[in-house]
């Protein structure tokens, strides 16, 4: 019988090593060889069996066979009554029966060369780059919070910039972690003593977070999106690349049983990867590129038809039949045609909530009225200044327009400010009351009995963010400045 289970040991982590697998057999479970994450134990007899890990520099997981120098190594620790268990790299596992058998390595200062050669190797590199990985892309989300904290805030960019911190956090924390031990027994050794590690369990739980989380995060992403096709998008990416994974492990082993020298796998199997990697973002950024153009992405319309512009070019117009919280016939507005579309978009995260009502003309219906709105109800108050200055910048349109703070008690909100540039004003406005922001296009100016309706749809406590609405993974943004003309 055999098990596999999961084991974040570092490989400095020696102490803790050895004490684990001393348990496990006492429990009558005993390794048998060691993965990049599951170890393979096998069932037996419950035995009490002393472990030690060693190093050895010129171990390889890419050599084909031991060298000379490992096999000498080898006999010398059989004949001190040590056996080899398992080894990865250059870190060896060796068990004993013996009662206080002797150490197979008492030059503590020589253990402590190997290992930090070795953890220049595995931990130095791992985590350079995935700290390079994410401040990289740290500095991405930055700029978007700094250039639009309301869709920072509002799509999936905060959250996942969560996926960045956490790995990073916790890949600084082991890199702090080994640093602060590696100086440590330096200068224990240096005093002739020798130094102690603890705290497995804190690096276990950082080791966890760098490579589990992300992949948790992700899944719950894809699962939670309300857009089909970026499920199989997702999907279709973290198999490639698991696969990427296998493939390359199998090309490793198979140049290994047939011979190759350590050193030429190691090269095959690098620059073999990285030009896959490379492929591999490259199809994968030109495939997304491409559905997007498509519009693969988007919501489906509820119909549409085609129809030739000014131009000659053949265009199409998606007709959607959304219930919006305020249309132009609650604005008391006759719509003589079918075609017109009622669109709506809403989302919500943990500092906003948000409603996108677009009701749209036909094309062929000139200067036909039209009704565009946007309602923030804004979750975390510190944040409502911010958001209100980026509505302001982002709805002018052009440097020569801005929103004028008006006077006017029928809209019964705290601010309102109008579009306008010079003396003329234009019917968009951008409503402030009571922890929500509402920006509003209308295609005219609105009476009393108009602005009272809205007033009570828009703006009242009574609207409740809640409408059915079908998202897209780019949803279907609509350009202001397209509106407005």
């Amino acid at each position: 019988m055999k098990k596999r289970r999961l084991e974040l040991f570092q490989t400095n982590d020696y102490e803790a090593i050895e004490k684990h697998l001393t348990n496990m057999a006492k429990k009558g479970w005993f390794l048998e060889s060691i993965g990049t994450f599951l170890w393979t134990y096998r069932k037996g007899e419950p035995q009490d069996l002393t472990y030690e890990v060693t190093y050895f520099s010129e171990a390889s997981d890419f050599n084909p066979y031991p060298t000379d120098n490992q096999e000498a190594y080898y006999e010398y620790c059989e004949a001190a009554g040590w056996n080899l268990v398992a080894s990865k790299d250059k870190l060896q596992v060796f068990s004993s029966d013996r009662q206080n058998p002797t150490p197979i390595e008492s030059d503590e200062a020589l253990k402590f060369q190997s290992i930090h050669k070795s953890m220049k190797k595995s931990l130095f590199l791992t985590s350079g780059i995935l700290l390079l990985l994410s401040l990289s892309f740290m500095i991405i989300t930055v700029s978007i919070l700094i250039k639009d904290p309301i869709i920072y805030f509002i799509s999936n960019t905060f959250y996942t910039s969560l996926y960045c911190v956490i790995p990073l956090l916790a890949a600084l924390y082991l890199i702090i972690d080994y640093s602060y031990w590696y100086y440590g027994t330096k200068k224990a050794l240096a005093l002739g003593n020798k130094y102690k590690r603890n705290h497995h369990k804190a690096r276990r739980i950082a080791a966890i977070m760098m490579i589990v989380l992300p992949v948790i995060f992700t899944v719950a992403t894809i699962i939670g999106s309300e857009q089909k096709s970026y499920w199989w998008v997702s999907a279709i990416v973290m198999l490639l690349s698991i696969l990427i994974g296998l493939i390359f492990k199998k090309i490793k082993g198979q140049m290994k049983k047939a011979g190759v020298s350590g050193k030429v796998n190691i090269l095959v199997t690098t620059v073999g990867i990285i030009i896959t990697v490379v492929i591999f973002t490259v199809f994968i950024g030109w495939s997304i590129i491409s559905l997007v153009q498509n519009g693969t992405f988007n919501r489906q319309a509820d119909s549409s038809y085609t129809f030739t512009d000014s131009n000659g070019k053949e265009s199409s117009f998606d007709i959607y039949k959304d219930s919006l919280p305020l249309t132009l016939e609650d604005l008391y507005v006759v719509i003589d045609s079918k075609d017109y579309s009622y669109e709506i978009e809403e989302k919500d995260s943990f500092a906003l909530s948000y409603i996108r009502g677009n009701q749209t003309a036909p094309i062929y219906l000139k200067n036909s009225p039209s009704l565009y709105y946007e309602i923030y109800k804004i979750k975390l108050p510190s944040l409502f200044d911010t958001f209100k200055k980026e509505l302001i910048e982002r709805y002018k349109l052009s440097e020569e327009h801005s929103f004028r703070l008006i006077l006017d008690s029928r809209w019964g909100a705290e601010e309102v400010y109008q579009l306008n540039i010079g003396e003329s004003f234009y019917n968009t406005y951008i409503i402030s009351h009571e922890g929500r922001l509402v920006f509003l296009h209308l295609g005219f100016p609105p009476i009393s009995e108009q602005i009272e309706v809205i007033r009570e749809k828009l703006i009242g406590d009574q609207l409740e963010l809640k409408y059915t609405f079908k998202e897209g993974l780019l949803a279907n943004n609509i350009n202001f400045r397209e509106v407005a003309q």
